[in-house]
């Protein structure tokens, strides 16, 4: 068995120690075992991505929030006993639990099948020419994949140059620009070759400039769907220029989430007006504003009288300096790491 962390979590010390106790027992070596006592502290440990082997929790502290992190297996504490596979009986022996824990877990291991989800799709949109908005898509990538979920990344921008921050030269092949011109009825089965995956997975580049290609922004949609189809990865995220044009209303329509990045100046400001001119972002759970690059000596526009449209931004990103951006650094960012898990 490898090593496991477990995580107890039960606002009553006193019930709480004998229980920890025949774990480690049992497990010796074998585990790390953390005790929270403090619903406070619960909520707090679990507002970052974390990895647990074994959760056992009590009703009055479990919710759905616990979905999102990456649990083998959770076993619920309840006051009163219960028929529910995932659900102990609180008060049964501490030998009881500990077989009934590790039983599963034991069993579980042997016969675990993944249930394949629907992929959802997360566009990163900007009209605002140098917002950042590659540097928030490839962010977003990443803090998603620290949960355990398959990300594929995909730019459609016309020049193709994120490969820097992947530490990527390598480019798409002509034969699938081919399949995704012709919009191939098995383009997602051709997929593998031309994905590349470090961090997180990634489409790799177009060498030439999109539309020298022959690319259209809708193979790309006919990329998504079919992939979408074939339900190959968690989440889809799509890195999309700044023109708006049918297309990309149809990519925006077709996305479960539209991420607009925005910035706080006075032309930053004037373009999202624009934009809130042409197409409606009235739905706050499907287009989410996140502030990219801020300054809180600076003056922000988004919050001034400045704008004649409504815009609600989800959260502000500070300002990361260029010249040390890497990957790395862009997914240990809090603000956006909080941002991607109120939204996943």
């Amino acid at each position: 068995m490898k090593n496991l962390f477990i995580i107890i979590a039960d606002e009553e010390e006193e019930y709480l120690a004998p229980l920890e106790l025949k774990f480690i027992e049992e497990l010796e070596d074998k585990a790390e075992i953390v005790v929270i006592t403090s619903r406070d502290y619960l909520q707090s440990y679990f507002s970052k991505p974390r990895k647990v082997d074994i959760l056992i929790i009590n009703k009055s502290l479990y919710s759905d929030i616990f979905r999102k992190h990456d649990i083998e297996n959770t076993f619920i504490l309840t006051e009163e006993e219960s028929d529910k596979e995932n659900e102990i009986y609180k008060y049964t022996s501490v030998k009881d639990i500990f077989n009934f824990v590790l039983g599963s877990v034991n069993a579980n291991t042997q016969k675990l099948e993944a249930v394949k989800e629907d992929t959802k799709a997360i566009l990163v949109y900007s009209p605002i020419g140098g917002s950042g908005k590659t540097t928030i898509s490839l962010g977003i990538s990443g803090i998603i994949s620290k949960y355990k979920k398959k990300v594929l990344y995909i730019s459609t921008e016309s020049l193709q140059s994120f490969g820097w921050m992947l530490h990527s030269g390598d480019y798409l092949p002509r034969s699938f620009e081919r399949s995704l011109i012709n919009q191939d009825f098995d383009i997602a089965d051709k997929l593998r070759s031309c994905v590349k995956t470090g961090i997180f997975s990634y489409l790799l580049p177009v060498r030439q400039a999109v539309p020298i290609a022959g690319i259209a922004l809708d193979n790309y949609i006919y990329l998504i769907n079919k992939i979408k189809e074939a339900k190959i990865y968690d989440y889809i995220v799509i890195d999309s220029e700044s023109e708006l044009n049918a297309n990309k209303c149809a990519l925006m329509s077709a996305a479960d989430k539209v991420v607009i990045v925005v910035n706080q100046d006075m032309m930053a400001v004037k373009k999202i007006d624009a934009l809130l001119d042409n197409i409606d972002c009235s739905d706050n759970s499907k287009f989410l504003f996140i502030c990219n690059k801020y300054k809180k000596t600076e003056e922000n526009h988004l919050m001034d009288n400045t704008m004649k449209n409504s815009c609600i931004v989800k959260q502000y990103v500070g300002y990361m300096d260029a010249k040390n951006c890497t990957l790395e650094k862009v997914m240990e960012n809090e603000e956006l790491q909080n941002f991607v898990y109120s939204i996943i």
